[in-house]
């Protein structure tokens, strides 16, 4: 071979050890899994090591030198003849049995949810977001826990899971530094930080839903793409009430530069929706930023109760900037 200038088998060999030994401990682990996060079905059925995306349930059942167990379970609801739903939203999941080829629940499966709160195996429960288009429509909605299980007059049995705490480490980390900060200011008496971080983040998903089938793109830019579209509140989350945080007419859907200076008093709007922009923006920058005095937007009634709000934040923030 080496007459012929090609390179020895056991040459390539040795080569292609030495190219791929830094990547041998670079896998996918359970706690790669985060949180707050979307997922394609093809990744946890890689994962799982099944290789179809059709099954609901994935157990993984690590191996010695890792710590991976868990049940990866895919709840696809109000749909199909399993019709999942939440019995207490985002937090009390009902989860009907796996069935077997031949039509009965006695699916090993099944056992094994049964089984996982007794042997500590945390079930990570992904909720099919049928909006997302792009494939990673799998929502990791938080890690549960098997409570009990029922059967129901026709036969048909199911789950009941509820949400169990668990350390911040199961998060993805915050996208602004703010987040947290406006979750530690709005802490119930009685709640731990984890609680009140679940509550938050899973508020904002529904809120962020809702202004996704209600404006369907950027306010400002027209951005389409879900994946880059920020659901931003008028009046801060942190000074809100619980009402107003889920209020769809207290949100602008906005991309995340616009969402940026919007939520940091940069720009703001008036009462016939024209925008207003901050004298601490020179314009060189706001033109970078794809911003000019011909912006404006459609505000409804409530939505411009609550841009009073916002102008009020944005005159006090600039004039203490001055």
């Amino acid at each position: 071979m080496k007459q012929h200038g090609a390179t020895p088998l056991d040459h390539l060999l040795d080569e292609g050890i030495q190219i791929t030994e830094k990547y041998k401990e670079d896998i996918t682990e359970i706690s790669d899994f985060k949180i707050g996060e979307t997922y394609s079905p093809w990744k946890i059925a890689l994962f799982s090591k099944t290789y179809t995306i059709q099954n609901g349930i994935y157990p993984i059942y690590g191996d010695i030198a890792r710590d991976n167990k868990a049940i990866l379970i895919v709840a696809n609801l109000n749909k199909g003849v399993h019709p999942n739903k939440w019995l207490e939203e985002d937090f009390v999941l009902k989860y009907y049995f796996k069935k077997t080829p031949q039509g009965t629940y006695n699916h090993k499966y099944n056992r094994e949810i049964i089984e996982s709160k007794q042997k500590g195996i945390p079930l990570f429960v992904f909720i099919k977001e049928d909006s997302i288009k792009d494939g990673n429509n799998l929502f990791l909605n938080g890690i549960f826990e098997y409570k009990n299980h029922y059967t129901e007059e026709d036969g048909k049995q199911w789950f009941k899971l509820i949400r169990a705490q668990v350390s911040e480490s199961y998060y993805r980390r915050p996208s602004y530094r703010t987040e947290r900060e406006d979750i530690e200011e709005s802490v119930e008496a009685g709640e731990t930080e984890v609680v009140a971080m679940t509550k938050a983040r899973l508020g904002q998903r529904k809120f962020k839903k809702i202004l996704l089938q209600n404006k369907k793109c950027c306010n400002i830019c027209g951005l389409r793409d879900v994946r880059f579209l920020i659901a931003s509140h008028i009046k801060a989350w942190s000074k809100s009430n619980n009402k107003e945080r889920l209020d769809p007419n207290n949100g602008l859907l906005l991309c995340p530069n616009h969402d940026s200076v919007f939520d940091k008093g940069y720009i703001t709007f008036d009462e016939k929706g024209k925008i207003l922009i901050s004298e601490r923006l020179d314009e060189s920058t706001f033109s970078l930023l794809n911003i000019h005095e011909g912006i404006k937007i459609q505000l409804n009634k409530k939505e411009q109760d609550y841009m009073d709000w916002h102008r009020t934040y944005f005159k006090e923030i600039n004039k203490s900037n001055l």
